[in-house]
């Protein structure tokens, strides 16, 4: 049965049908039976629908919102569709999805519109469009815009109150500024900063710049956003931190925590000795290392000078090398080398005293010196002596005329002649072979030698002692002057025997009245008279 376009929607029809048969029984008869019945259906409206919804409805420029459409069909079939969506000026279309029951061509897609044409829908079913889109950039805060779509077909639609719809809208956010990085920031003191302070705003806001916590001195423009610091000496060196900020309309703020190192243009000095004190020794050398060192503007070249004083003196006691001392770049210590010189002279302890001078800083950097000065010690290691010696003590020496020696020595190099006299305390026994000694920068080491010879005597004394006497010496050195040294002792071995000699030992005579001689004599000198008594061994010859 065809319906005719006539028939109105959504009206009920009945129809009464009669159904006829024959059958035949067991005798061949034909037998008629009929049944009859009603039958109704129900035209239905034809109506297409659409919605529309966007998620989310609240989106910051340069954000994703997402257009769902879906579309349903109810009555007779429909043809030739078209959904034609007008799109909002604020926003781009990025991706577009199809699903439901029907297949969807989308024929224009521009800036402005999308167009979208079903072939064919029937009764039931549906449709399903999603747009994905992206909102501009510079959109104003708190800006609302909303779409539409409609949607039609060939065939007549009874309900056309629900062909179109729009979404609910969307709400621009407003958004704060976006800094761009400035990072932080490094300067010498009394040179000049400079940096520009930039920020985006997506909903096109004019944007002013400011600090927050900044050192004295620093500024910023507040519509440029150009930050200028010329950091004074005293600033320097010093880590400063502040906050640079950029405000919309609203305001919301965007900001930057900024780190500004101030280096020093200015060099401090300082001067140090290890070790603080040197035995001077007698040969050879002995260093003193004095480590100058600067702080603050290391990374610039600079220099110092230095120069020695104190009661010691130069070549005498000390060589050094010449200033001045140079830093390069990053160059934090030098050394100086003072070698003292040993020597053997007698003095006293020495000052050697390191003073710096003249030294340098970059541009307009200021010179100071922590230790300007530092002072060591030349310790003395020498003493005045004389030394007496000899091969025994005492020197022992025989009649008549045996010698021996001694020598006279000092223990430190004289800086002036240092003369000893000598004697003998008794010549009789021994004799010096020198009244006075003189000892100098050239033999004073080595010594002079000094004889002791034995005085011959006819007495029989036995072993006598004798002494040489050593006077205090006498130099315009105050170490050695009215310096006195031990005597030397002697002993003189006696080499006389006593005894009577008789001279001749045999005379002869004749018994009438002849006479005959003889000479006695002692052997040493006495002390006291000797008695020698004669005795006649026979009286009856003689």
């Amino acid at each position: 049965m065809v319906v005719g376009n006539d028939v109105g929607p959504d009206t009920t029809y009945t129809n009464t049908v009669v159904a006829a048969y024959e059958t035949i029984d067991g005798s061949d008869q034909r037998i008629l039976t009929t049944n009859s019945g009603n039958a109704s259906f129900t035209t239905l409206s034809n109506d297409l629908a659409i919605s529309k919804s966007v998620t989310p409805d609240n989106v910051k420029p340069d954000g994703t919102i997402t257009y769902t459409i879906e579309f349903t069909h109810t009555g007779f079939t429909a043809n030739n569709i078209v959904l034609t969506d007008t799109l909002p000026a604020e926003i781009t279309v990025q991706n577009i999805d199809n699903s439901g029951d029907v297949i969807i061509n989308n024929t224009v897609s521009n800036a402005t519109i999308e167009v979208f044409e079903i072939f064919q829908m029937t009764s039931g079913q549906t449709g399903i469009i999603t747009l994905t889109a992206q909102l501009d950039n510079n959109l104003s805060g708190g800006a609302f815009f909303t779409n539409g779509v409609v949607i039609t077909s060939t065939e007549a639609d009874v309900d056309t109150a629900n062909n179109g719809a729009s979404d609910t809208g969307v709400t621009v956010s407003n958004v704060a500024p976006v800094f761009a990085p400035i990072g932080n920031q490094i300067i010498a003191e009394t040179n000049t900063l400079t940096f520009t302070a930039s920020a985006t705003d997506n909903n096109g806001d004019t944007l002013t710049y400011s600090l927050s916590g900044e050192p004295s001195g620093a500024s910023i423009d507040s519509g440029s956003g150009l930050f200028s610091w010329t950091p004074t000496n005293a600033q320097g060196p010093g880590v400063y931190t502040f906050t640079v900020i950029a405000s919309d309309t609203a305001p919301l703020t965007d900001s930057e925590e900024i780190v500004v190192t101030v280096t020093d243009l200015d060099i401090d000095y300082n001067v140090d000795v290890d070790p603080t004190s040197l035995i001077e020794g007698n040969t050879g050398t002995q260093p003193f290392i004095f480590t100058i060192t600067r702080s603050g503007a290391i990374n610039f070249a600079s220099q110092v000078d230095y120069s020695f004083d104190g009661t010691s003196t130069a070549t005498e006691d000390y060589t050094v090398p010449t200033g001045p001392v140079s830093f390069t770049s990053g160059e934090i210590s030098q050394t100086v080398t003072a070698n003292v010189l040993g020597d053997w002279i007698v003095e006293p302890d020495k000052t050697l005293i390191l003073m710096l001078f003249d030294g340098t800083a970059p541009s307009v950097g200021l010179v100071s010196y922590t230790t300007q000065s530092i002072t060591s010690t030349i310790v003395n290691d020498d003493s005045a002596g004389i030394n007496v010696i000899s091969s025994t003590v005492p020197l022992i020496i025989t009649e008549p005329a045996e010698t021996a020696a001694f020598t006279l020595t000092l223990t430190s190099q004289p800086t002036a002649t240092v003369s000893i006299d000598t004697t003998s305390t008794d010549p009789s026994e021994c004799a010096v072979s020198t009244s006075s000694v003189e000892l100098d920068s050239g033999n004073w080491q080595t010594g002079v030698e000094v004889m002791v010879t034995a005085e011959d005597d006819d007495l029989t004394d036995g072993t006598q002692s004798c002494h040489i006497i050593t006077a205090p010496a006498s130099s315009s050195d105050s170490s050695y002057d009215r310096l006195d040294s031990a005597d030397v002792a002697v002993n003189v071995l006696d080499d006389d025997i006593p005894g009577v000699r008789v001279s001749p030992v045999r005379s002869d005579t004749n018994e009438v009245g002849d006479t005959a001689s003889f000479t006695m004599q002692l052997q040493t000198q006495p002390i006291e008279p000797v008695t020698v008594t004669l005795q006649s061994s026979d009286l009856s010859e003689g």
